[in-house]
């Protein structure tokens, strides 16, 4: 499929373009092969520019289409990167997403604020990220090829949090989106202070590790427990040997915030069986 031309914003998209298959091919050297055999994260179909819902930024926020061939309709999924930007792995899960039959939208956050890195802090925050996924939703909802009814969010750490104020009573009653809230949410190892008072407006997953080091998952669960108790549509999963990042393949490492060390380590198995759930949640009855 020809790539959509956009204009006044095409040379930031192609630059970004570059610099994405440069970091593709970088992580490509230093990772073992991609979960389950899959190919290597393959070119977006589209470079897009979605409007979000942030009016302190002017630009557009770029983002990346995986679509799959073929009319549709199809349902889709916004991805909402970590605070290190988007990486093979987000990328790879945008290339699944794709071959299972949906059209996936992965959001560059940090171009249109001039950050390559917030996980010290800075913007964008979860709260920013979340009003570029409803602009992601409304994006989505106008292409002829997706399910309007049929649009969930997805998030990894900064992105999870993210997740988890894009799908609360709180942030949909005050953006009120044409077409509904999003149709489910996914947090992976989210921020867990992102959990906003009051219940939530889409059937929400969370994924986390339970030797995640950075985001702790004990708060998480507490508040999920209090919204499930109050029938409220939530599931999780913990697991137990897990650490932050445990979907993303690569080599064990640290990452140090600040005065603080946190241990990375790729899982298979909770890797796989995350693909798993989030399948099986996607196609749940309620969806």
């Amino acid at each position: 499929m020809p790539t959509r031309r956009l204009t006044g914003i095409r040379p930031h998209l192609d630059a970004l373009a570059c610099a994405l298959a440069t970091l593709a091919a970088a992580w490509a050297l230093a990772l073992p092969g991609p979960l389950s055999g899959s190919p290597a994260p393959t070119p977006a179909t589209e470079q897009v520019a979605v409007k979000s819902l942030d009016r302190s930024i002017s630009e557009p926020v770029p983002g990346f289409l995986y679509r799959p061939d073929g009319p549709g309709p199809f349902p889709a999924v916004v991805l909402l990167h970590a605070c290190g930007g988007i990486t093979k792995a987000h990328l790879e899960w945008a290339a699944w997403f794709q071959r299972a039959g949906y059209v996936a939208l992965v959001l560059d956050s940090m171009a249109p604020r001039g950050a390559t890195n917030v996980c010290g802090g800075g913007r964008p925050t979860p709260y920013d990220q979340a009003l570029d996924g409803y602009g992601g939703l409304a994006y989505l909802r106008s292409r002829p090829e997706v399910s309007p009814d049929r649009v969930a969010v997805m998030g990894w750490s900064h992105g999870g949090g993210a997740v988890l104020q894009a799908t609360s009573d709180r942030l949909a009653n005050q953006i009120k989106p044409s077409g509904g809230p999003f149709s489910a949410g996914i947090a992976l190892y989210p921020i867990c202070v992102s959990f906003q008072p009051g219940g939530i407006a889409s059937p929400l997953l969370l994924l986390v590790g339970g030797r995640d080091d950075w985001q702790p998952p004990a708060s998480c669960l507490a508040r999920a427990a209090e919204l499930k108790n109050g029938g409220a549509p939530i599931a999780w999963h913990l697991y137990p040997e897990a650490t932050h990042a445990f979907d993303a393949n690569a080599p064990d490492h640290t990452v140090k915030v600040g005065n603080r060390t946190y241990h990375l380590r790729y899982d298979p198995d909770a890797a796989q069986d995350a693909h798993t759930r989030v399948s099986e949640f996607l196609a749940g009855p309620s969806l």
